[in-house]
């Protein structure tokens, strides 16, 4: 499988993190020594308290998607590890996160770093409270409406492909697939979701289940590749 990452982002977007993170810690720190001073900096302490969340918000968005070890981009390559050359894997260069171009079409990856039980039902997802989940609940993401958020993704790329090969587009399969990454996540899916949802561990032979029968012809397997060439 070949491996193609946005670097230079990837970098910057850790190093984002890193200094927001920073930020927001010593900002509350000022705020809880301005407490200890006397009621009239009661101002600087509230103010520092909503600038230092904020901070702190934006410093762990940033690194648990490109500061984080190991990153979801590495987590999704290294289950997919064994796939042949014709599978091509990109990461932050195209409309959508994730994309894997392979004989099946195009595969648009959602990420979930989510640990412990999760349920869909009635269309809902939910995580049951667990008292060890508020060790966690400031580093973790939201749990959202992933096979949503897949559509969302799936549909940009269609569009992409509709914009730059309006003659081809329409024989692109374009999937899209939630991927929980944790190897503690349990997932408890009591109806199908709209989309598949797996673990890492179940991601390659997801793919190759599907790559078995070729959906597109190898002409046009290469021009995505010059497509997405960067």
């Amino acid at each position: 499988m070949n491996v193609h990452l946005n670097e230079k982002m990837i970098a910057r977007r850790a190093k984002i993190g890193r200094y927001a993170s920073t930020a927001g810690l010593i900002v509350l720190l000022i705020g809880m020594v301005a407490t200890f001073r006397g009621p009239q900096y009661v101002w600087v302490s509230f103010g520092c308290l909503f600038v230092g969340l904020i901070a702190s918000q934006v410093g762990t968005y940033h690194m648990r998607r490109w500061g984080r070890n190991p990153r979801p981009d590495e987590v999704l390559t290294a289950s997919l590890k064994g796939l042949d050359k014709r599978y091509h894997f990109y990461g932050w260069l195209l409309p959508a996160d994730y994309v894997l171009l392979g004989p099946a079409g195009l595969f648009v990856f959602v990420t979930r770093d989510h640990a412990g039980e999760v349920e869909y039902r009635n269309g809902r997802w939910r995580q049951p409270f667990r008292w060890t989940r508020l060790l966690t609940m400031f580093a973790q993401e939201g749990l959202a409406d992933p096979p949503r958020e897949a559509a969302g993704q799936v549909a940009r790329m269609e569009r992409f492909l509709a914009d730059h090969l309006p003659e081809e587009a329409a024989a692109v399969p374009v999937q899209g697939v939630v991927v929980f990454l944790s190897p503690n996540a349990q997932l408890n899916l009591a109806e199908e979701p709209p989309v598949p949802v797996l673990q890492a561990k179940q991601l390659k032979e997801h793919v190759r289940s599907l790559g078995r029968g070729e959906k597109l012809s190898p002409e046009l397997r290469r021009k995505l590749e010059e497509l997405f060439e960067v």
